[in-house]
């Protein structure tokens, strides 16, 4: 960068951005599935280290697909999250139970999950996580729409909030008011 930018306000560029999640070159990446086990803090082994997934998730079997510098986990046959690919196309083969992909095109995301809350004056708690919507809104039942990154709020088809997610604890209620024991 020149001296009179610099005089003028510019600063110096940080580092280059990340990769594309395309692919470089003419050459297909390689493309393979592999189906494990969710641990129950929501985390799967894959090739010696250990994967966080989504707490919601424990228990169930998810297929990997890797497809270029992506991963995407598919449950009961949707697409519930994509991540960054955590193993370089070339260390992929030897990963234990890679096979070729079942279909060529990868499957349809699934629908974000919805919990209903009733409106407190001071805001809802979604996933340890409070949601500030506003008192004009108090004593209304919200619709939130938990989504990878963020909560979406909803009184009936009219978004009021969006918030960033901050937290991945998973979502243990989803109706507005919890059954209580007698």
């Amino acid at each position: 960068m020149s001296g009179r930018a610099l005089a003028r306000g510019g600063r110096i560029a940080g580092p280059e951005p990340a990769a594309s999640a395309l692919p470089d070159g003419p050459q297909a990446p390689l493309v393979i599935e592999v189906d494990r086990l969710v641990g129950r803090d929501g985390d799967v082994g894959l090739g010696g280290q250990g994967v966080k997934l989504s707490a919601q998730l424990a228990g169930q079997q998810v297929t990997l697909r890797f497809d270029g510098r992506l991963m995407h986990v598919i449950a009961d046959g949707r697409v519930v999250k994509t991540l960054p690919a955590p193993v370089p196309p070339e260390q992929r083969a030897p990963i234990s139970g890679a096979r070729s992909p079942s279909t060529a095109i990868i499957p349809p995301t699934a629908q974000a999950l919805r919990a209903q809350r009733k409106v407190p004056a001071d805001g809802v708690v979604v996933g340890g996580q409070r949601l500030r919507i506003g008192r004009a809104h108090a004593g209304k039942t919200a619709t939130i729409l938990i989504e990878d990154t963020v909560f979406r709020v909803l009184d009936g088809d009219v978004e009021l909030s969006t918030h960033a997610r901050t937290s991945d604890k998973p979502i243990r209620q989803f109706k507005a008011v919890a059954r209580t024991r007698k």
